[in-house]
C-alpha cells in the first residue's frame, strides 16, 4: 500500500495543466483579436483533456488508497491492542455501549440501576453521543431521578470529544422536563447589562435555535462592588486601520492589544479604585485581581511581554510544557557544560543563563583575565562533583547556593516564575536520573529531544511536565479562555478576541462535521466536489458556533469589570465577536443555509466598514446598555503611570535556629581559590600580575628589550594565540593523544577536531601539530635525564587526576597563610622555595577549613617511581632564552605556582600513601615538572621550558600537617 501511494503521489506531481491549458484553442479563443489556428493548439487541447481526465483518475485512485489506509489502520489498532491487551478509555465506553445493546443488555442496565438508583450528570454539555447512549439506556426509561446538568452555551471542548448534537437530542428527549438557571450571582448588575446587550445584538447568537440566549438576571439584593474609579462594567478599547486605510495584519494587532491592555492595567491599579468584599470592606484593587485571557500560548507570551516592560508581574497557567520554556534551553545549556567542564565552547553559553548572570561582557572580560577563567572553569569542575553526588537537583541547588544565584533570579520581574521552572526542570530530570543514573551529557541529549520534539514530549513525558504555577498572589494572570471555564476573576481583560478560529488547511482536506441528515452524525469526509464543499460549509459553521460559545465562556468570567480590544483586523470580520458587534443586515438568511462556508462574506462584510462604522457600532451597543459599556479610542502610544511595587501585607520574621551552628569557616577551596582570596592591599599586590592587570599568557615585557644573539632560535609557538581559550585547548590535546603515536595525519586529525571544539580558527592546526613533536620528544631532565613524553605509554599515565583533601579535619586547626609560610621557611632547603615563604605569608586568605580541591594535568610512573607533570602555555616570549631556568622561576613565583605544585605533591603523596603497599616517599616519589609548552625543545641538553623540583619530604610533610593531616588525623585524599 505504501508503494503503491508513493507512486501515485509521484505521478499527480508529474501532470502540469496549468501550463498546458494557455495554449489550447479554448483559452485563445478567450483572447481578443484573431484566434490562431494551428495543429498544435488542437493536441493541447486534446492533451489537456486526457490530462483532465487522468489528474481525476489519480484524485479517485488517492481517496481510495485512504480510504483502504483508514480500514488498515482500524483493524491494525485493534490488532496491536488484542496482542498486547490493552484497552483505551474509549474501547470501555464502547465495550459498554456495545454491552447495553446485545442480548443481555437489559439485565446489565437493571443491575447497574439497581446499584446506582440516581444519576446526575454534571456538564453534560460536555457529553458524546456514546456516553449518553449509555446514560439512557440505563437511566432514560427508569424510575429513578435522572439529571442531566449542563450548558450548552459553555460547550468548548469538541477537540477532546465533546459533541453538543448529544447534548440537543437529549434536551429534545427531555420534553417539558427542562429548567433554566438564569440568575447571575457572580457579576455586578452593571456588567451583566453589559453582556446581555452584546449577546443580544443577534436573535440567535449561538446559531441554533435549540441553544437560546435568555438574558441573565442579578438578584435584587446585588450592589456595585466595584468604585467608579476603574471605569464602566465593560469597556472597549477601539485601535483603527492604518494610515492607508488598510485593516490591521494579526501580528500588529496581536503586539498593539498586548500593549494597551498592559497600560490599561497600569492605569487601573495607580487609580485607587477599590473592590467591595463579601463583608463590606473595601481594599484596592491589586495585580492579583486581574486576569487576561488568550486563546495560545504566543498571546500570552506578547501579553508577558508587554507586562514586563512595565514592571508588572504575571503568572501564566495552561497547557504549556516546562519543556518548551526558556530555562529548559538554559538548563541543556548548564548540563553539557557540566559534561564537560574544560570545553569552553559549552561553559561560555552555561555562563549567559540567567540563573548564572553572564552577559557578552563577561565574556569579554574573562577573555582578558586568564586567571578568572580557571576561577569559572574551578568553578564547572564543582558543578560536576555535585551532579556525582546527587544529580540534576544536587547540581540545581549547588549553583543557587552560589554567588546569590536565587537572590539574582528572585530580582527579576519573572524571578519567581523562571525560579519555579528551574526548579521543575531538575525534579523532573532527576526521576530520570535515578532510574538508570545517566551522565549529563546523556541528560542534555534527553532534555534536547523534549524541548524540540512534541511527539517526544507526549510520549516520554505526562502532566508532571506541565508548567507549575509559581505564587500568583500578586501577579497578573494569564490564562486560556478554556483553562478559565468554571472560574472567576474581579478583572477580566480580553485583548485577543478578533482573532478567528475557522478552518484550517488541513480541517479543508479532511473536513470532520456532523450530517443533519443523518441524526447529525458525525462524519469524516475527504472527497472531492460540491459534497466536500456542502461538508466545508458545515463544519465552517460549526466552527463559528463553538468560537461563539468559546466567547461567551470568556465574557463571562468577570466579577466586576470586563475589557475588551477591538479594531479593523484582517480575520475580526469571521470572529465571534465581529460577528455578534457587526452582523450583516441579513445575516438571519445566511444562518438558514450551512452549505456554504460564511468566512468569506463574513469578511467581505466587516471590510466594508470603515473606522465611522465600527464606533457608530459600538456606541448603539453602548447606548442600550444604560452606561455600563464604555468605548475609548487607542492612539498609536500608550501612556502608563508608574507601577510601584504592591506592599505585602504579611509580617515577616526570621524563623527561630534550633540546630547548632559550626561555627568554623567550612568551605571547598581549591590553589586558585587561595590565590583569588588574597588582599592585594599589601606588599604583594605591588608586583602580582593582576595588580599589574596581566594576562598570565601575556608575553614579559623585558624580552623585547634585550638584545638578541643572532643565532637566537625562536620558539615554535611564539605566534600561537594566547589566552583562556588556546591554554585550554592545549590541555585537551595533551589529554587527548597518544605520546607514542608519531603518525602526523592522526595528530593533524585530532588537533583540528579539538580547534573546532574549542571554538578556535582551523588555520591554527598546523602551528599546533607541527608544535606537538618538539614537546613530547623534549628530554625531560633531572632524574628522568634523556627520557621524554614520547616514550610513555598510556598504561602508565593518568590524566587530570582530580584529588579532595580534607583540610582541619579531627579537629586540627584551620588552614592559613601564616601556617604555609611557616612550612615553607622551616623545611624548605632550596633557596628559591625559601624565598617565596613571604609571599606565601601575604596570601591574606581567610582561615580554611573544609575541602581542598584540585586537578593535576599528568601523573605518570617510569621505572618504579611517579612524578606529576602541570602544562603552562604562558607566553613569556618568542625565543628559548625567554624561557630559561631564571625566566620560568619568576614565572613561579609571580603566579604562585611555587605553592600550587607543593599542594599538588601533598596530594600526590597522600594518594601514594593509601594505595601503595610499602610506599615510601624517598624511593617512590620523583618529583615535580612545569612544563611551559611553548619553549620545549627537543635537542638533548636544552632545558628550556622544563622546571623540574622535587620537595624535600619534611617539607610535603609539614604542609600536610598544616592541611590538618599529622599523627593525629591520619587523613589521606579522596582521588
Amino acid at each position: 500500500m505504501l508503494q503503491e501511494g508513493i507512486g501515485v503521489s509521484k505521478e499527480r506531481e508529474k501532470l502540469d495543466v496549468f501550463r498546458t491549458s494557455k495554449l489550447t484553442t479554448r483559452t485563445l479563443a478567450k483572447r481578443k483579436g484573431e484566434t490562431p489556428e494551428h495543429p498544435f493548439f488542437d493536441a493541447c487541447e486534446g492533451w489537456l483533456d486526457a490530462a483532465t481526465a487522468l489528474e481525476a483518475a489519480y484524485e479517485s485512485e488517492w481517496l481510495a488508497l485512504e480510504l483502504r489506509f483508514a480500514d488498515y489502520a482500524r483493524g491494525e489498532i485493534e490488532a496491536r491492542q488484542a496482542r498486547s491487551g490493552t484497552r483505551t478509555f474509549n474501547d470501555l465506553l464502547l465495550d459498554l455501549a456495545t454491552a447495553l445493546e446485545g442480548p443481555n443488555g437489559d439485565r446489565l442496565a437493571e443491575r447497574v440501576q439497581q446499584r446506582f438508583p440516581a444519576a446526575m450528570i454534571d456538564e453534560f454539555q460536555d457529553t458524546d453521543p456514546i456516553q449518553y447512549q449509555i446514560f439512557s439506556r440505563i437511566w432514560g426509561a427508569g424510575e429513578g431521578p435522572f439529571f442531566l446538568i449542563g450548558d450548552p452555551k459553555q460547550a468548548i471542548y469538541s477537540f477532546r470529544g465533546a459533541d453538543i448534537f448529544a447534548y440537543i437530542r437529549a434536551k429534545q428527549d427531555a420534553g417539558e422536563s427542562q429548567y433554566t438557571l438564569d440568575w447571575n450571582w457572580r457579576s455586578d448588575p452593571s456588567l451583566v447589562e453589559a453582556v446581555n446587550g452584546i449577546f443580544k445584538r443577534l436573535p440567535s447568537p449561538f446559531l441554533f435555535d435549540a441553544i437560546p440566549f435568555h438574558a441573565a438576571r442579578a438578584p435584587s439584593i446585588s450592589t456595585e462592588r466595584m468604585g467608579p474609579e476603574a471605569g464602566a462594567a465593560c469597556r472597549f478599547l477601539l485601535f483603527g486601520h492604518d494610515d492607508a486605510g488598510k485593516a490591521r495584519t494579526v501580528k500588529y494587532a496581536r503586539e498593539r492589544a498586548a500593549q494597551a491592555t498592559a497600560a490599561d492595567i497600569a492605569r487601573l491599579l495607580a487609580s485607587g479604585a477599590l473592590i467591595e468584599d463579601a463583608s463590606g470592606s473595601s481594599e484596592p484593587v491589586r495585580s492579583g485581581d486581574i486576569a487576561i485571557l488568550c486563546r495560545n500560548r504566543h498571546q500570552a507570551q506578547a501579553s508577558r511581554e508587554a507586562l514586563d516592560q512595565l514592571g508588572l508581574a504575571s503568572v501564566m497557567t495552561g497547557q504549556e510544557s516546562v519543556f518548551e520554556t526558556e530555562e529548559a534551553l538554559e538548563l541543556e545549556w548548564l548540563l553539557e557544560a557540566t559534561a564537560e567542564p574544560a570545553d569552553l565552547r559549552a561553559l561560555r553559553p552555561a555562563l549567559c543563563t540567567r540563573i548564572l548572570g553572564g552577559n557578552a561582557q563577561t565574556l569579554f572580560d574573562l577573555h582578558e583575565d586568564v586567571d578568572a577563567w580557571e576561577s569559572r572553569l574551578e568553578a564547572a569542575r564543582e558543578w560536576q562533583a555535585a551532579w556525582d553526588r546527587a544529580g540534576p537537583v544536587g547540581l540545581l541547588e549547588w549553583i543557587l547556593g552560589q554567588d546569590d544565584a536565587r537572590a539574582r533570579m528572585l530580582s527579576r520581574p519573572d524571578g519567581e516564575r523562571r525560579l519555579t521552572n528551574w526548579l521543575h526542570l531538575a525534579e523532573l530530570l532527576q526521576q530520570t536520573w535515578q532510574k538508570g543514573r545517566p551522565g549529563p551529557g546523556a541528560l542534555a541529549v534527553y532534555l534536547g529531544t523534549l524541548r524540540n520534539d512534541s511527539r517526544s514530549r507526549r510520549a516520554l513525558t505526562d502532566d508532571d511536565a506541565l508548567i507549575r504555577l509559581e505564587s500568583d498572589e500578586h501577579a497578573v494572570k494569564l490564562v486560556t479562555i478554556h483553562k478559565s471555564k468554571g472560574l472567576q476573576y474581579p478583572v477580566v481583560f480580553c485583548p485577543f478576541l478578533w482573532a478567528d478560529h475557522m478552518l484550517r488547511d488541513h480541517e479543508k482536506a479532511w473536513t470532520a462535521f456532523h450530517e443533519p441528515e443523518e441524526e447529525h452524525a458525525l462524519v469524516l469526509d475527504i472527497g472531492q466536489g460540491e459534497d466536500h464543499a456542502r461538508a466545508q460549509g458545515h463544519a465552517a459553521w460549526e466552527a463559528l458556533a463553538e468560537d461563539l460559545r468559546l466567547l461567551y465562556v470568556g465574557l463571562t468570567r468577570a466579577e466586576h469589570r470586563l475589557v475588551l480590544v477591538w479594531g479593523p483586523v484582517n480575520q475580526a470580520g469571521s470572529s465571534a465577536l465581529g460577528l455578534l458587534l457587526h452582523p450583516p443586515d441579513d445575516f438571519e438568511s445566511w444562518r438558514q443555509d450551512w452549505d456554504e462556508d460564511p468566512t468569506k462574506r463574513l469578511r467581505d462584510h466587516f471590510k466594508g466598514l470603515e473606522d465611522a462604522d465600527l464606533r457608530a457600532d459600538l456606541e448603539a451597543l453602548a447606548a442600550a446598555a444604560s452606561g455600563s459599556i464604555e468605548i475609548e479610542i487607542l492612539g498609536d502610544q500608550d501612556t502608563a503611570p508608574s507601577v510601584q511595587p504592591e506592599a505585602r501585607e504579611e509580617l515577616l520574621s526570621a524563623r527561630t535556629r534550633t540546630r547548632s551552628s559550626w561555627q568554623g569557616p567550612w568551605r571547598v577551596s581549591s590553589f586558585s581559590g587561595l590565590v583569588s582570596s588574597s588582599s592585594l592591599d599589601g606588599a604583594r599586590a605591588l608586583d602580582h600580575p593582576r595588580a599589574l592587570g596581566l594576562d598570565y599568557d601575556d608575553p614579559v615585557a623585558s624580552s623585547d628589550s634585550v638584545e638578541l644573539d643572532a643565532a637566537e632560535l625562536p620558539v615554535r609557538l611564539a605566534d600561537f594565540p594566547a589566552g583562556a581559550a588556546s591554554g585550554t585547548l592545549i590541555h585537551h590535546v595533551l589529554e587527548c593523544v597518544d605520546f607514542q603515536d608519531d603518525d602526523p595525519a592522526a595528530r593533524l586529525a585530532m588537533v583540528k577536531a579539538s580547534l573546532l571544539r574549542h571554538g578556535m580558527a582551523e588555520s591554527w592546526a598546523a602551528s599546533l601539530s607541527d608544535a606537538l613533536p618538539d614537546i613530547l620528544n623534549a628530554p625531560l631532565g633531572g632524574p628522568l635525564d634523556d627520557f621524554s613524553l614520547s616514550r610513555l605509554p598510556r598504561v602508565d599515565r593518568i590524566d587530570e587526576l582530580e584529588f579532595t583533601l580534607p583540610v582541619a579535619a579531627g579537629g586540627a586547626s584551620p588552614l592559613t597563610a601564616d601556617r604555609l609560610a611557616r612550612a615553607f621557611s622551616e623545611e624548605a632547603t632550596d633557596g628559591f622555595v625559601t624565598d617565596y615563604a613571604r609571599r606565601v605569608a601575604a596570601l591574606g586568605f581567610p582561615p580554611l577549613e573544609g575541602y581542598l580541591r584540585g586537578f593535576i594535568d599528568l601523573v605518570f610512573r617510569h621505572d618504579g617511581r611517579f612524578y606529576l607533570i602541570d602544562y603552562k602555555s604562558n607566553r613569556l616570549g618568542s625565543y628559548r632564552s625567554d624561557y630559561d631556568r631564571p625566566a620560568l622561576e619568576e614565572s613561579m613565583l609571580e603566579h604562585d605556582y611555587v605553592l600550587q605544585y607543593h599542594l599538588y605533591a601533598v596530594a600526590l603523596d597522600r594518594m601514594l600513601r593509601a594505595r601503595l603497599p610499602d610506599y615510601d616517599y624517598e624511593e617512590h616519589m620523583g618529583g615535580v615538572y612545569y612544563l611551559f609548552l611553548r619553549g620545549m625543545a627537543p635537542e638533548p641538553g636544552d632545558a628550556s621550558g622544563l622546571y623540574y623540583d622535587r620537595p624535600p619530604k619534611a617539607l610535603i610533610s609539614a604542609l600536610s600537617h598544616a592541611l590538618g593531616d599529622g599523627p593525629e588525623t591520619g587523613q589521606g585524599a579522596a582521588v
